[in-house]
Order: C-alpha cells, then sequence, then structure tokens
C-alpha cells in the first residue's frame, strides 16, 4: 500500500502543478485575438505590428504598387542604370541538432534544460548500545546532522549557471528515530522540513562555476534520552557545501562537466544519554564530493541528465563516552547514481506570456554505501555508531514550469522503490531558481 499512496500523491502533485499552468499559458494572438493552445506559433510577437500581419484564417494582402514612388532598395535594378559590384550573400546560420558544434555554456542550448530534482535525506538511523541497552537513534557518523546531507544532483544542471535559489523539502516519516531493522514492519518516524538557499556563479567565460549551499531545518533536537527524543521541532544548521563544476565538453547535442565539493562541519553533533552513561559525538568531518555529469538533448523539446557522485569522510567525528576520548567514528564511502528525463510539452520562448515552458520529468537515484560503517566502542557498556549500510532506489516524478524569462518553479514527490533501508517513506519538493546573467533564458533562446 505504501507504493501505491507514493505512486498517486507523485502523480497528484505534478497534475497539480502542471495543468493549471496549461491553462494560465494559453494567451490571446494580437491579430486574431483568439486563446491560441499551447506551441501555436502566432504570427507576430509584442513588438511587431499586429494590424499589418496576416491572421490565422486568411492570407496577408499582396502589397499595392505605386508607380509614381522611389524604386525600393531592394528593387532589382533597371537595364539602364550603371552596375554595382556585388558583394556574395551568406545564407544565416542554422541550428542541425546531428551536426557537433562547438559552443560555450552561456550560448548552448543545453543551458535551458532544467536541472535534476534531487532525492537524498542523507542521515539514517544506527542501533546503538549505551549504558548497555540498544538505543534507537540517528547514523552519529553521517554528515548534516539531522538536517541531512546535501548531493550533487539536488536542483543542480550539468551546466554552469549563473543563478540564486531556494530548495525546499519535507521528509515523511524518517529514520532519525528509529532502528533501521524494524522499517520493513513500519514506523512513525519523524517529520523534517529542509530549506537550502545558494547560489552559483560563473567565470572563465562561462564553462566554469561556484556554487554554495548553506541547509537548515526544522528536524528533530540533537540531544536524547533514555525516554525518546525531546523535540520534533528544533532548529539547526546543516553542513556548508560547495560545489566547483568545470564544463568539460560541449556540443548543440551533447555536454560533459565534472567537478569536486566540499562539506563543511557546521551541523551540530549529537548526545545520548542513558542511565548513568552519557555519549557525546562532536561534529568534525569534512566530505570531498567528486562528481561527474552528462546532458544530453538531441532537440529543444527532449532533455535528459545523469550524474555520479562519490563521498568520502576526510577525517571522521570525533566521540567522547563519559567524558573520555574514545576515537573517532568515520562515515562510510558512499556512491550516488542519478539519471533523469523530461520533455517540454509546451514552450513560449520568444512570446509575452508570463508562462514560458512545462516540462514533466522523471527520475531514479541509486544511492549506497561502499565500504562497511563504522562504531566506537569503550569495551563495555556503550558502543556508537552500528549503522546498517545504504542500498537504495529512490523514484522521483516532477514538472518544471519556466516563468518569465529567468525564473524556474520545480515541484516533484520522491520515494523510495526497492530497499529496506530507505530513510524516508516519502518526500515533496519545491525549488525556486532565479538565472541571471548570460545564461538567462532570454539569451539562450536564439537557438
Amino acid at each position: 500500500m505504501p507504493h501505491f499512496r507514493n505512486y498517486f500523491v507523485a502523480m497528484l502533485t505534478t497534475l497539480a502543478v502542471g495543468l493549471p499552468t496549461v491553462a494560465f499559458a494559453q494567451r490571446p494572438c494580437p491579430p486574431c485575438r483568439n486563446y491560441c493552445p499551447p506551441r501555436w506559433n502566432c504570427p507576430p510577437s509584442h513588438q511587431d505590428n499586429w494590424k499589418a500581419a496576416p491572421s490565422h484564417d486568411e492570407p496577408a494582402p499582396a502589397p499595392e504598387i505605386d508607380d509614381n514612388a522611389p524604386p525600393s532598395p531592394d528593387a532589382p535594378p533597371s537595364p539602364d542604370a550603371p552596375q554595382q559590384p556585388q558583394t556574395p550573400q551568406q545564407a544565416p546560420p542554422s541550428f542541425n541538432p546531428s551536426t557537433p558544434q562547438a559552443s560555450t555554456a552561456a550560448t548552448s542550448p543545453q543551458a535551458t534544460a532544467p536541472g535534476m530534482i534531487g532525492d537524498f535525506f542523507g542521515t539514517g538511523g544506527s542501533y546503538s548500545i549505551i549504558g548497555g541497552s540498544p538505543f534507537q537513534g540517528p547514523n552519529p557518523a553521517s554528515a548534516g546532522g539531522n538536517v541531512g546531507r546535501q548531493k550533487t544532483a539536488e536542483n543542480t544542471s550539468p551546466i554552469p549557471r549563473d543563478r540564486v535559489f531556494l530548495n525546499y523539502s519535507l521528509f515523511h516519516d524518517t529514520a532519525l528515530n528509529e532502528n533501521p531493522a524494524a522499517i520493513g514492519g513500519g514506523r512513525d518516524g519523524a517529520m523534517v522540513n529542509r530549506f537550502t538557499p545558494g547560489f552559483e556563479k560563473t567565470f572563465h567565460n562561462g564553462d566554469m562555476s561556484f556554487e554554495m549551499r548553506m541547509p537548515f531545518a526544522a528536524t528533530i533536537d540533537n540531544t536524547y534520552n533514555a525516554s525518546g527524543i525531546n523535540d520534533t521541532g528544533d532548529f539547526q544548521w546543516g553542513d556548508l557545501t560547495i560545489f566547483l563544476k568545470s564544463l568539460l565538453y560541449n556540443t548543440n547535442t551533447v555536454a560533459y562537466s565534472a567537478g569536486l565539493g566540499f562539506s563543511f562541519p557546521t551541523s551540530d553533533g549529537f548526545e545520548a544519554t542513558v542511565g548513568a552513561d552519557t555519549v557525546s559525538v562532536d561534529s568534525n568531518a569534512i566530505h570531498a564530493l567528486p562528481f561527474m555529469a552528462a546532458l544530453y538533448t538531441p532537440n529543444d523539446q527532449f532533455y535528459a541528465q545523469t550524474y555520479l557522485q562519490f563521498d568520502f569522510d576526510l577525517n571522521g567525528n570525533d566521540v567522547v563516552i563519559n567524558g573520555v576520548s574514545s576515537g573517532r567514528i568515520n562515515d562510510a564511502a558512499a556512491m550516488f547514481f542519478s539519471v533523469g528525463a523530461g520533455y517540454w510539452i509546451y514552450q513560449d520562448l520568444y512570446g509575452g506570456g508570463r508562462i514560458r515552458g512545462i516540462a514533466p520529468t522523471a527520475e531514479l537515484h541509486w544511492n549506497r554505501n561502499l565500504g562497511s560503517t563504522d562504531y566506537v566502542t569503550d569495551g563495555g557498556a556503550n558502543t556508537v555508531g552500528n549503522a546498517d549500510s545504504v542500498d537504495l532506489i529512490d523514484v522521483v516524478l516532477g514538472v518544471n514550469v519556466l516563468v518569465g524569462d529567468s525564473s524556474i518553479v520545480t515541484a516533484g514527490y520522491g520515494f523510495p522503490m526497492i530497499s529496506n533501508d530507505h530513510q524516508f517513506e516519502g518526500e515533496f519538493r519545491l525549488s525556486l531558481n532565479y538565472l541571471f546573467g548570460p545564461q538567462s533564458r532570454q539569451t539562450v533562446s536564439q537557438f
């Protein structure tokens, strides 16, 4: 039943955003004053003189000829007129998707493709032993604390862009306060509302970019005791995350990029008290996030993209048990593979309407650990960080709406498809992007 519910919510989210937007996107054409369906190419644009333009139903009248009017510059010369040397005319450039052509990020048609929506929470559960008793809580070795970690394929395009953005994620029924082994039997985990503002700025002629994200969330308190969680709506900062991206190869149909990211420990640590025993885990770990990405646009409507990213804990988190330093706990190395595709069912890049494009999209995300999880023990009644290995597949369905020349609104719903290790039962995502500079839609629409 949970899978049928998730499919229903995902489709409802897509339709609730897409259908009203399609209706709103229909705009009156100036010459005929009728509401045109999507993708109707109205003869004039809003800058043209619509009175002189032909209507949809009748051809434009033939121009009248005045014998006394001076000759037009475009008229053929008379036989008696002196001959002037003529320069050869060049055909205007045309776009042929099957012909590879070198271009920059600022002028490539791939710049019109929306970014990946994303799926990840990144903080699963663990089954520690504190004071000799089993303790169900979050994985203290995971990056981002109770806010969750960031990965590259979260509202990002393989193409470098100038933009500011805000990502919102509502994670339902997370594994922060539950035993991962009990997920198959159902649970009532905590709900997390996460916000991620950030920006991306290009340099080196638009072929490279620097991106920064600073997530925060209303999530569970990072301090626990034997009676359970003290607060399920605590405000916490996540890990500050940056990415450097470089466009390696770009034609009119294919683009490849690669880069390196880092997350820095700005999130809160972990502390649990059971009886007379207290365990605390500081937030110290810096994570390296190398990635590769590709984008494929065979025409001006279909697009597909893929990401491959790794996550390496460089130094781990310090563990203190009953006031005594007991070592460091390291997060397991991880691999994230994402693939997604979408289709512009409506485009009006040249028109004057508010809605310029609508593109439903579907994504598949595979997240897994590459090594065993770590733990620290004092040799007695306390063992910290005994988390299960993560190997999960998430599905995301959504819709992208291009508003005006440079704003993109994205809504989607994600859910785990195949896994006993999933970190949430369902997730709603909403992303707002404002593009500026050479990557604005008004610039790239020349293709």
